[in-house]
């Protein structure tokens, strides 16, 4: 039975490592002035990727230490109840982790007040997600956010971007 268990998780390894994001060959585009060899010009494989969840978002620290998200606005549901609830998480594997309760911080948007009952909190131990909380509005409304993330040596990085809330 076990040799039935091991074949299983080797086909699935195997398989796994043919799938790919992008789907067409490298080829030659002339964009203004330059011509730039790029692949995925037939769009991507759906079956590769996981679709964005408006309530959680992904947060990576790419290569040049930058964040970024994996959707921009965040565009959370409206829930049935009357608190809308979103998480941002880390790669469970990264140097980076979420240094307090104000990692994430909400901004007045243009005409929107903050929402009611606004408070976010850390995952603990090992802070990799935090989750923010609030009252749903009566109408659609949009506020700005600044994410902080630390690396294991404590230098902070930050990015600001948006929630529209439907």
């Amino acid at each position: 039975m076990k040799r039935h268990h091991l074949l299983a998780v080797a086909l699935s390894l195997v398989l796994a490592g043919c799938t790919s994001v992008r789907v067409g060959p490298e080829e030659r585009v002339k964009v203004a002035d330059e011509t730039i060899t790029i692949a995925g010009l037939e769009g991507f494989n759906a079956a590769a990727v996981r679709a964005p969840d408006p309530n959680y978002v992904l947060v990576f620290v790419n290569a040049s230490s930058a964040i970024v998200v994996d959707q921009e606005p965040v565009r959370p549901l409206r829930p049935s109840g009357g608190t809308v609830s979103i998480t941002w998480a880390l790669d469970s594997d990264s140097g980076y982790s979420f240094p307090d309760d104000r990692a994430i911080v909400f901004a007045t948007g243009v005409g929107d007040a903050l929402p009611q009952h606004l408070g976010c909190a850390v995952r603990q131990p090992r802070r990799k997600s935090i989750t923010c909380a609030y009252d749903k509005p009566g109408r659609p409304q949009q506020w700005k956010y600044a994410i902080r993330v630390v690396d294991r040596a404590g230098v902070e990085l930050r990015l600001d971007p948006w929630v529209h809330q439907p």
